[in-house]
C-alpha cells in the first residue's frame, strides 16, 4: 500500500513537472483550498451541537450547576456572562430532569436546605432567623414559577411573641417582583400572589402585605378602597368576556356566511351592577277562624245595702253585737266573656337581582362584498363592488338578532350595514424570521455537499485527466562517436525494438524503471 502511494506520488509529481507555471500554481492553490475545507468541514462536523440548560440563573445557583455538571463529566459551556448554561444539544432533557431530581436549581434566596445541616449550639434567635430566611426563598421560587415574572424577592417580618395581648403585633410582608420584558401581571394574578404569601405565613392577612416591580409601581396597596378598586377592576373583566363571548358568536356566524375576514363586529354591553333585594309581604283579606272560647258566670241571693250617714260615729261594739247599720236586699248577677281567634294568610316575596344584568345592548355590523369582475381600462380585469340586496341583509340581521338575544323592549339597538373594504396592501414577507433554525438545520449538509463537489471538480478529475494522459516521448537525440557508440540513423519508428528501449531508457530512466516494476507486479 505504501508503495503504491509512492508510486502515485512520483508520477504527480512527474506529471506536475511538465505543467507550466500558471497551471501549477492553480494545483497548489486548489491543494491548499482543498486541505483547509476538509479541515475545516472536520472541525465542523466534530464540533458540539449546544443548547441552553438553563437561563437567567443567580450565580449561586450557576457555581452549584456547573459543579453538578463536572460530577457528572458532561461537557458545558457558559454564556451571558456566566448566567447561561449550555450543554450538548442531546442531553438537554435528560440532564434538566436529572437536576431536577435533586431540586436544582433552587432560585434566588435560601430555601428550606438551609436545615439539612444543623450545627451543635445553635441559639434559637439563630433557628428563628433561618426559619424566616427559608419561608422567603421558598415563596420567592415558587413566584417566580409565575410566566411573567422573571424574579422575586420576599421580605417577612416577624415580630416576637409577646405574653401581653395589648402589646402582640401581626407579621407584615413586602414583595418585589421583576418582570420579563414585554410582560405584565394583571390584577387577578397579583392578588393570587399576595393570598399565597398570605396563607404562607401565620397571621399576615392581605392587608398587611405590599407588591412593588421594578419600575417602582404599585402593584398592591393596601387599605379600605382596596376592595372598591378590585370590585371596579372584576366588572371592567367581567364586562369584557361579556362582550366577547357576544362577538365571538355573531362573527364565527358571519365567517360561516361570508367567509374569514369579510365581516367586522362590534358589541357595547351596558350591564347593570347594582344589587337589589326586595321583600315583598302580601295578606290574604279573607279571614279563617282557628280559636274560640267562652265563658258564662251567673248568681242569686242577698247582699247587705248600707244605710246611715257616713259621718255616724262607728262602733266596734255595737257590730259585734250583732246590730247592722242598715238593711239586706235580694241580688241577681251574671257574666258573659267569649274569645275568638282568626288566622290571617300572609305570602312573603324577597328577590334578589343578579349582578351584571344586562340593561342594553349595541351591536354593529359591517360586511364586506360581493364583487363582481369586469373589464376596466386596457382590458385588464377589475372588481367592482356590487352588495348585498335588501332581502339578504334583513335575513342576516334577524340572524344576528337571535345570536345575541336582541330584546326592542330592553332599548337594545342592532345596525348591520354593507359596506366597500379598503383593498389590504400586499405583506411583505420579512425574510429572516425563520432564518435562524433554517442555517442551523441546513448548514452543515450543504457545506459538506459543496466541499465534496468542489473536492472532484479541481482535484479528482484534472489528476485524472492528468494520468491518463498519454506521455509524449521525444526522438532520442544522436550518439556521437564522443560516446563511444556508433550513431543510429533513420527514424525512431523505423528502429528496431531493442533499440528504441534503450533510447528510451537513456533518456528517461525514472520512467522505465517504473514500466518494469509495473511489469514485474503484473507477472507477479
Amino acid at each position: 500500500m505504501l508503495r503504491r502511494l509512492r508510486d502515485y506520488g512520483e508520477q504527480f509529481w512527474r506529471i506536475f513537472k511538465t505543467l507550466t507555471p500558471g497551471r501549477q500554481g492553480m494545483v497548489v492553490g486548489t491543494l491548499i483550498l482543498t486541505v483547509a475545507g476538509l479541515i475545516a468541514l472536520l472541525v465542523w462536523a466534530n464540533r458540539v451541537d449546544y443548547q441552553v440548560l438553563y437561563s437567567n440563573l443567580s450565580p449561586p445557583d450557576a457555581a452549584v450547576v456547573v459543579e453538578k455538571l463536572k460530577s457528572r463529566r458532561i461537557p458545558y459551556q457558559l454564556t451571558q456572562g456566566g448566567r447561561t448554561v449550555e450543554v450538548e444539544a442531546g442531553k438537554v432533557h435528560e440532564t434538566r430532569l436529572a437536576l431536577a431530581g435533586e431540586g436544582l436549581p433552587r432560585g434566588a434566596g435560601v430555601g428550606f436546605e438551609i436545615f439539612n445541616e444543623t450545627k451543635l449550639g445553635t441559639t434559637q434567635f439563630v433557628q428563628r432567623v433561618n426559619y424566616v430566611r427559608a419561608l422567603q426563598g421558598e415563596l420567592a421560587r415558587t413566584i417566580s414559577a409565575f410566566d411573567a415574572v422573571a424574579g422575586a424577592r420576599v421580605h417577612i417580618v416577624m415580630p416576637r411573641d409577646s405574653l401581653f395581648v395589648e402589646e402582640e403585633k401581626k407579621p407584615s410582608a413586602s414583595v418585589f417582583l421583576k418582570l420579563r420584558t414585554g410582560r405584565r401581571l394583571e390584577p387577578e394574578k397579583v392578588e393570587a400572589v399576595v393570598h399565597l404569601v398570605a396563607m404562607a405565613v401565620p397571621g399576615l392577612t392581605p392587608e398587611r402585605i405590599t407588591v412593588v416591580d421594578t419600575r417602582g409601581r404599585l402593584l398592591y396597596k393596601k387599605g379600605p378602597e382596596d376592595a372598591l378598586t378590585r370590585l371596579t377592576l372584576t366588572q371592567a373583566t367581567y364586562q369584557r368576556r361579556f362582550e366577547g363571548r357576544l362577538k365571538d358568536k355573531v362573527q364565527s356566524l358571519m365567517d360561516r356566511m361570508f367567509g374569514p375576514g369579510r365581516a367586522v363586529t362590534t358589541v357595547r354591553a351596558d350591564l347593570d351592577f347594582t344589587r337589589q333585594r326586595i321583600v315583598r309581604d302580601q295578606y290574604d283579606p279573607r279571614t279563617v277562624l282557628r280559636s274560640e272560647q267562652r265563658t258564662t258566670e251567673s248568681s242569686e241571693g242577698m247582699t247587705v245595702r248600707a244605710k246611715g250617714s257616713p259621718d255616724t260615729r262607728f262602733r266596734l261594739a255595737s257590730r259585734n253585737l250583732g246590730r247592722q247599720p242598715g238593711g239586706s236586699v235580694p241580688m241577681k248577677r251574671s257574666r258573659n266573656n267569649e274569645t275568638s281567634n282568626f288566622e290571617i294568610s300572609r305570602t312573603r316575596t324577597q328577590i334578589i337581582s343578579a349582578l351584571g344584568r344586562v340593561r342594553r345592548l349595541n351591536v354593529a355590523v359591517v360586511i364586506d362584498g360581493p364583487y363582481r369582475t369586469a373589464k376596466g381600462p386596457g382590458g385588464k380585469p377589475v372588481k367592482r363592488f356590487v352588495g348585498l340586496s335588501q332581502a339578504r341583509l334583513g335575513r342576516v340581521r334577524q340572524l344576528v338578532a337571535r345570536a345575541i338575544g336582541f330584546n326592542a323592549q330592553r332599548g337594545d339597538q342592532l345596525q348591520v350595514d354593507n359596506l366597500q373594504f379598503l383593498a389590504p396592501e400586499p405583506a411583505k414577507v420579512e425574510a429572516g424570521l425563520d432564518l435562524e433554525g433554517m442555517i442551523r438545520r441546513w448548514l452543515k449538509p450543504v457545506i459538506t455537499v459543496l466541499i465534496v463537489v468542489l473536492f472532484f471538480l479541481f482535484v479528482v478529475r484534472p489528476l485524472l485527466k492528468w494520468t491518463g494522459k498519454p506521455v509524449r516521448i521525444e526522438a532520442p537525440p544522436r550518439i556521437g562517436a564522443e560516446e563511444g557508440v556508433p550513431a543510429l540513423e533513420g527514424p525512431p519508428e523505423k528502429r528496431p525494438p531493442r533499440e528504441r528501449a534503450l533510447a528510451l531508457a537513456k533518456k528517461d530512466p525514472e520512467k522505465t524503471l517504473q514500466i518494469i516494476r509495473t511489469w514485474m507486479k503484473q507477472g507477479a
